[in-house]
Order: structure tokens, then sequence, then C-alpha cells
């Protein structure tokens, strides 16, 4: 296996960047939504009668699947960690196989982020379908409260600047794999 040094030198700014743009991207979709709402909040008018019952039930609903989703994103994404394998090649979109280790190790790390990433964000967009009804019938403006339901958007927008990958944060994941896979 090569080292952390060898990782570093042989990982290419294309491949970074190709991890990048899928946080940034995977963060914009969450962010835009959120825009729309807040966007309906102060320009739109009510549509319907409150139906308050309807959207408890499914803020209920949210905090179940949120818990169940991020827990499986946690589960999922270390089990993805633990197996990656770097002795096979990987195949990329357009059909070139990938033998360079770090690049290998990118590419296998950067399919368990996107996992991950995704069910956090099927939260987020979860609770902001819930916001954008509670804004368009009328309940937001009545009960703010129901703005609680765009906060997986924020674990959205955390969890892509805590884990945004840079060289050294890839490099140190790599490191964390050559300790884990005694490297």
């Amino acid at each position: 296996m090569i080292s952390r040094t060898e990782f570093e030198q042989s990982l290419s700014t294309e491949s970074v960047r190709t991890s990048q743009i899928i946080h940034i991207a995977l963060a914009l979709g969450a962010l835009l939504f959120f825009g729309v709402v807040i966007f309906l909040y102060f320009n739109g008018t009510a549509d319907a009668e409150p139906e308050e019952d309807v959207i408890q039930a499914l803020c209920l609903v949210l905090i179940v699947f949120g818990m169940t989703a991020y827990g499986a994103a946690m589960f999922v994404y270390k089990k993805m960690f633990a197996e990656i394998s770097l002795a096979e090649p990987v195949m990329t979109s357009d059909g070139k196989t990938i033998v360079n280790q770090a690049e290998i190790f990118v590419a296998r790390l950067r399919s368990a982020q996107i996992i991950r990433l995704a069910l956090f964000q099927g939260v987020a967009l979860f609770g902001l379908v819930i916001c954008q009804l509670s804004v368009m019938n009328g309940l937001m403006h009545a009960s703010p409260v129901y703005w609680a339901a765009a906060l997986p958007t924020l674990f959205v927008i955390l969890l892509v600047a805590l884990t945004f990958p840079t060289k050294e944060k890839l490099a140190a994941d790599f490191e964390l794999y050559r300790e884990t896979h005694n490297g």
C-alpha cells in the first residue's frame, strides 16, 4: 500500500475538484429549495385554510425519517469505508480504468460520501416540503415553530462544510484507511 506522501503526490487536482463539485451540488439543491420557501414566505399568500394536523403528522414522519436516514447514512458510510479495496481497479463512466491507488481510494470514498450526503439531503428536502406546505397554507405565519422542519437543511450544509474534500482531508482519510487496514 502506498504511503500518505505517495498518496498526496499521486492525487490529481481533477479528482479532488470532482469531489468538491459533488459536495457543492448536493448542498445547493437543498439551499435553492430553501430559497424558494423563503421567497414564498415573504411574497406568497395563503391559498387554503391551515391544516395543522397534517403538518404535525408530517413533522412526526420527518423525525422518524430523519433518525432512520441519519443512522443508515452513518452505517452505510462506515461500512463502505471499511470495505474499500485498493487492489481492484475502478471503471469510470467513460470506460477508463483507474489503477492509481490514490485515485481508486478517492473514487470509492466519493461513492460513500455521495450516499451519505444523499440520505442527509433526502431528509432536508422532506423538511423543506413541510416548510413549503406550512407557508402555502398560512400556518408558518401563525406558528413559526414549523421553521424547525428546515433544520435538516442546516445539517446538510454543516456536513458539507465539515467534510468538504481538500487534498489534505483526503490524505487524512487515506491515513485513517491505512491505519485500519494495517497498511
